[in-house]
């Protein structure tokens, strides 16, 4: 979907995010972390128990490769990636072509209009770019039908040790919670049932930290 069909300003060619982030998918590292955020990403999807027929959203959407998980799952649902990166887009759109129930918008959460809710939402390594993560989780909880899940995948936490230095060395603010902070934050946004859990390799060869700490995923439910 081009600029003309959402209406929407595209964030600004001289976004950091948008930079970094483009010239990622125009260098292959799109598919690169597709395969690295493959375990905990799926095992996050897996928690969101996606009926046949719904609406999904994934915030940050990479190459959309959740979105093609979540139509291959479904039987006439609807899925809609967004993500602030130009060229992200754009890849996921090319790779999504046989899907025509996929729909990719540039913006962020914090800017998306959608009258109607979903019935689970993905973020896997997005919310904590965002200045006010807080203010995000409210958002997304508004998205929600009433007995939807959201479900956040990140590696980028406090208890992890590995993630410290991740913002100097890509030269972009990052918000550093701990995994109560998370918590707590969900909650804050009147999410309910909360899961949480770290996804660890099992795989000798994969970073220390990968298989100390793994991947933070949160879990949680809008009341019916």
């Amino acid at each position: 979907m081009n600029k003309t069909q959402t209406g929407r300003k595209p964030p600004a060619s001289h976004d950091p995010i948008d930079a970094v982030f483009s010239s990622w998918a125009r260098s292959g590292r799109a598919e690169g972390m597709e395969r690295g955020h493959k375990r905990g990403a799926s095992a996050a999807f897996e928690l969101l128990g996606l009926p046949k027929q719904g609406r999904y959203l994934d915030i940050g959407c990479g190459n959309g490769y959740s979105v093609r998980w979540a139509l291959d799952a479904m039987d006439g649902g609807s899925a809609l990636g967004i993500d602030v990166a130009t060229d992200m887009v754009a890849r996921a759109r090319a790779a999504s072509a046989d899907y025509p129930n996929a729909r990719f918008e540039q913006v962020s959460i914090m800017a998306l209009e959608d009258e109607a809710g979903y019935d689970a939402i993905l973020s896997v390594e997005a919310l904590y770019y965002l200045e006010d993560p807080q203010a995000a989780l409210g958002a997304i909880h508004g998205f929600l039908k009433p007995g939807g899940r959201f479900a956040l995948a990140i590696d980028h936490y406090q208890e992890n040790e590995g993630c410290h230095s991740w913002s100097d060395d890509l030269g972009l603010p990052m918000v550093l919670w701990s995994i109560d902070t998370w918590i707590a934050a969900f909650t804050a946004a009147s999410f309910s049932d909360l899961q949480c859990h770290q996804i660890r390799s099992d795989d000798p060869n994969d970073e220390d930290w990968k298989r100390e700490h793994g991947t933070l995923v949160i879990v949680g439910r809008r009341a019916p």
